[in-house]
């Protein structure tokens, strides 16, 4: 049987790294997902160099056709999906007073509004139940 696979989309050197890291811990397959594959590689490298198997991807939040395509290039090469942590986070110094409509936007699209395609895509591939 497969190990079960962790997808963690807006992996970061925090929170996503030590999810990562708890579920590596309990025989899961990581995959982070970064904005960028060359951010997302040295994450899993940490987890490779403590033994753990992972890998680093690169996906654009803001993108629905992206995240789809890279929750189900996930879920194809490992034949499942067990969990997937959403876990993104937009920082943007911006004074309320002069942030733009277009600007809230894109930071709710990137740190919500990318929860429903990531979800579609991968539920296909969910345990029953």
């Amino acid at each position: 049987m497969a190990a079960p696979v962790l997808l963690v989309l807006g992996a970061g050197p925090g929170v996503g790294l030590s999810v990562g890291r708890l579920f590596a811990r309990d025989g899961y397959v990581v995959v982070l997902a970064c904005r960028l594959g060359a951010e997302a590689e040295p994450l899993a490298k940490e987890l490779l160099a403590e033994g753990f198997d992972a890998e680093g991807v690169g996906v654009d939040l803001a993108d629905p056709d992206d995240v789809t395509r890279i929750v189900t290039e996930v879920a194809e090469r490992h034949g499942r999906i067990d969990v997937l942590h959403f876990n993104p986070s937009i920082f943007r110094q911006s004074d309320p007073l002069r942030l733009t409509v277009a600007e809230l936007i894109e930071d709710f699209t990137i740190g919500a509004a990318a929860l429903l395609p990531a979800v579609q895509a991968a539920r296909p591939f969910f345990a029953p139940g």
